[in-house]
């Protein structure tokens, strides 16, 4: 019933968790860029004063903090955000950055990321070159969180930002706006912006740190909605290009909403390595609040599927290294039912009643990988796993709602925050869930059929929980549930 692997003895392990903070301080926005075989994630400090901070790690995993330092004789504009969204400029072999200023985005230049100056060209007194001056016939109220890239398509390079139409209090009109170089070396830029998608007023959102992706033939186009949700800074959205169309030769203003995670991934940020994509954010500090800043998520792979929408999943490598070791496989009688009934068979167990039916795991358990393959008959309401501690229940569920198939982390009697994450994964035909949770303390990251993914932040605390299964209706069959040891920062590489 329960096997532990006897070279180990997981009790003894210190158990750092693989949802990243500083010693307890919290990450703002994340920005990482991968070179040179290692991954420098720039992100935010938070606590007020937004200062670009760097973590560096060989392994997606693992972040050490290290130093950047600015030019004293030829300094960046600013001294606090100067470097976030990187990119590799191939015609002067610098690295560079753009960040939001009073009248324009200014820029930052490094040869090795880790030393920085002003990104601009010296000209009598004035600062020309690698500056974007904010066009203003256009969004009246100025702009922020630029993004920089190269589009193939036109041999050019691009500024995607949030920009403002107006910027107060009272009335809020933001847009997605968008900037090109007037040459292919992207030293100056066109004074006209292409608005790509508008929020005319404060319940619309704002979208935050914008970001524009090429994947195979499709540009796409990333942001997150901030205002709309608990944690403020919202989850990651994304809309898809057409095929083989440039970025400004199609109307993006029409194009149907998709969402990569829900809002407790906040201001999640695409970054390419080597032939393939990955998404990284952050978890919200308090599970109940719009506190900015917290923890890195744990590396999520994004994949395009043949229709053009994005999947996201972990990685075949990530999900070896994420297990430590089985320490629960289901066998009848390693259970306790606490409500309904259920049929325990040799290798599967099958909810009977037709109303909640919940049953718990032998012993307690820490921090955890779960594995469950569950047939979600039509009939039912939803089904997943159960987490208790204490009086919190939390439930970990696929759900069929309104002819539509939903995951969701909740704990409903939560007075607070009943509804950690909840997003719409597609139609009520949906029957064969392969399910995968990630339990690391507070945090929770649910994959479902290896191509879509939830994270939330929960209220739970300390080391023990209890785990189980929970189903709404009769004939949810789960079968081939295991409970693994989740690896911490300590061991996950070992053998």
């Amino acid at each position: 019933m329960v096997s532990w692997n006897p070279t180990v003895d997981y009790l003894q392990q210190a158990e750092t968790s693989l949802h990243f903070n500083l010693y307890g301080e919290n990450v703002g926005d994340v920005h990482p860029f991968y070179e040179n075989g290692q991954m420098y994630m720039y992100y935010l400090k938070t606590g007020g004063s937004f200062k670009t901070q760097l973590l560096l790690s060989k392994n997606m995993i693992t972040y050490e903090p290290t130093p950047i330092y600015l030019d004293d004789s030829n300094p960046p504009e600013i001294s606090n955000y100067y470097a976030l969204g990187v990119y590799k400029d191939y015609h002067t072999g610098f690295y560079r950055s753009y960040f939001g200023m009073h009248n324009a985005m200014g820029s930052s230049k490094s040869t090795d990321l880790i030393n920085w100056s002003g990104g601009y060209s010296r000209t009598s007194d004035f600062l020309t070159g690698y500056k974007a001056y904010h066009p203003y016939e256009t969004f009246p109220a100025g702009g922020r969180d630029p993004y920089v890239f190269y589009d193939p398509d036109i041999d050019r390079y691009r500024l995607l930002a949030l920009y403002y139409h107006t910027n107060n209090a009272s009335l809020k009109d933001s847009a997605i706006g968008m900037l090109t170089s007037k040459t292919n070396t992207g030293e100056t830029w066109e004074s006209t912006a292409f608005e790509l998608r508008r929020y005319p007023n404060a319940q619309a959102g704002e979208p935050e740190v914008p970001q524009m992706m090429k994947i195979g033939r499709r540009w796409y186009l990333l942001a997150s909605e901030s205002g709309i949700t608990t944690h403020h800074v919202g989850g990651p959205s994304y809309w898809i290009g057409d095929l083989d169309t440039p970025i400004d030769q199609q109307d993006w203003s029409t194009k149907e909403k998709h969402v990569l995670d829900g809002e407790d991934l906040a201001a999640a940020q695409f970054v390419q390595i080597k032939d393939k994509y990955y998404l990284y954010g952050w978890l919200p500090q308090t599970y109940n609040q719009g506190n900015w800043g917290g923890y890195i998520n744990i590396a999520h792979e994004v994949f395009q599927r043949a229709d053009g929408t994005l999947g996201v999943r972990l990685d075949t490598h990530m999900q070896k290294i994420l297990n430590r070791g089985k320490i629960y496989q289901y066998e009848p009688g390693a259970v306790g039912i606490l409500q309904g009934s259920f049929n325990q068979n040799e290798n599967s167990i099958v909810s009977t009643g037709s109303n909640v039916n919940e049953l718990l795991f032998s012993g307690t358990y820490q921090r955890s990988l779960v594995d469950a393959k569950i047939k979600f008959e039509l009939g039912a309401s939803y089904a997943g796993v159960v987490i208790k501690q204490n009086s919190k229940t939390y439930e970990v569920i696929v759900s069929r709602e309104n002819g539509s198939t939903y995951i969701s982390i909740q704990n409903l009697m939560d007075l607070y925050h009943p509804i950690s994450s909840k997003i719409r994964i597609g139609d009520d035909q949906m029957v064969d869930i392969n399910l995968k949770l990630v339990i690391d303390r507070s945090n929770l990251e649910l994959f479902i059929n290896n191509e879509v993914s939830l994270v939330g932040r929960t209220s739970l605390i300390g080391p023990s929980v209890e785990l189980g299964l929970i189903a709404k209706g009769s004939g949810v069959e789960f079968s081939q549930v295991y409970v693994s040891k989740l690896a911490s920062t300590e061991n996950i590489f070992d053998k």
